[in-house]
């Protein structure tokens, strides 16, 4: 077939046991003829090293370990506390996983069989087994193809908190980091590994660090006092280069025009549209629009009143999601967050 796999379907066991095993980075590992494994065994050292430097786990953090083969990677960057999760496409490779952790005497551990690029289903299937998503770390290790678009939106919607990512080819790596960083996240150092002496590939481990920025909105009276009670949980805007700065985690503090007063709340979710009527046909609006003190539930032709036919076609609308309950201090914010995201 015309595709990236080299292997075929089936194996016939010629002679010795139908597997071989190695030592890596101190563990024991069986390796099944359909699972991927690295063919430089003292390059692999240094590439999983550099990954757990990077990772620098911590007690009671989880690992959530994407395209995990036969658990090479999330097994090495983890001690016997450590609960990983790992998810693979090939059944053999999650036999091994499975038989490795125990080998190494590492029975925190579960791993899924299914493409790890499922976001939707496999991926967060794996999530809840990890528990709160800001103690978990992502390590992923895609093909040449790498991720898909899919499944760096939904890490970053989860706020994953830091992500290692082992690449084989830098150019999807480039594409992808690209992306990430739109969605919240710093790249730090990038560290190549030449895997393959005298040939023009590379393996490279880049550490993505999740980053909160604050913005700052001004209210009138009657729009502040209706998300200061959570009556108000959508907050109408012009996306304009200033909104597009605004992502899924971040803080916005909202200062009453009359008073003064300040409030603290959490953007839990974007919604982008080309105007305002198309927000309004897909956004429930019971809970949210400009509102003034004649108008409860500003209509599409209301909000033209702040922003011009002209200026939605150049920038679109976009409804920020907030999070902020009912009779709340600015000071337990956070801890009501962490419930938030719980129960999510």
């Amino acid at each position: 077939k015309n595709t990236n796999v080299v292997l075929g379907r089936d194996y016939r066991t010629l002679a010795g046991e139908g597997y071989i095993e190695d030592i890596l980075c101190g563990k024991r590992f069986r390796i099944a003829p359909a699972a991927f494994y690295q063919v430089n065994h003292d390059g692999a050292e240094l590439l999983y090293g550099i990954a757990a430097e990077k990772a620098a786990l911590t007690q009671g953090e989880t690992l959530l370990d994407l395209y995990c083969g036969i658990g090479t990677i999330g097994l090495s960057l983890a001690d016997k506390d450590t609960r990983v999760v790992g998810v693979e496409l090939v059944k053999d490779a999650v036999v091994c996983a499975r038989e490795n952790a125990g080998r190494n005497g590492m029975e925190n551990t579960e791993f899924f069989c299914g493409d790890a690029g499922d976001a939707e289903s496999l991926v967060n299937e794996a999530l809840k087994k990890c528990g709160d998503p800001k103690r978990t770390t992502v390590v992923v290790d895609p093909p040449r193809k790498g991720l898909d678009a899919s499944l760096i939106r939904y890490l970053a919607e989860k706020q994953m908190k830091k992500i290692i990512y082992v690449s084989c080819d830098p150019d999807t790596l480039a594409r992808d980091c690209a992306m990430f960083r739109t969605l919240g996240y710093e790249i730090g150092n990038v560290t190549p590994v030449d895997m393959f002496p005298k040939t023009g590939h590379v393996e490279t481990v880049a550490l993505l660090s999740r980053q909160i920025d604050v913005h700052k909105m001004k209210l009138n009276s009657a729009p502040f006092e209706m998300i200061k009670s959570g009556e108000k949980t959508i907050e109408l805007r012009l996306y304009d280069e200033k909104r597009q700065q605004v992502k899924v985690g971040d803080k916005i503090v909202f200062t009453n025009n009359t008073t003064g007063e300040t409030l603290h709340s959490t953007v839990v979710n974007l919604h982008r549209f080309d105007n305002f009527d198309e927000l309004y046909k897909t956004l429930p609006l019971l809970k949210c629009g400009y509102t003034t003190d004649n108008i409860d539930t500003a209509t599409p032709a209301d909000m033209e009143q702040y922003y011009s036919v002209e200026e939605q076609k150049k920038y679109g609308v976009v409804g920020i999601e907030l999070f902020r309950p009912k009779e709340i201090t600015d000071e337990s914010v956070v801890c009501l967050e962490e419930r938030y995201y719980e129960k999510r």
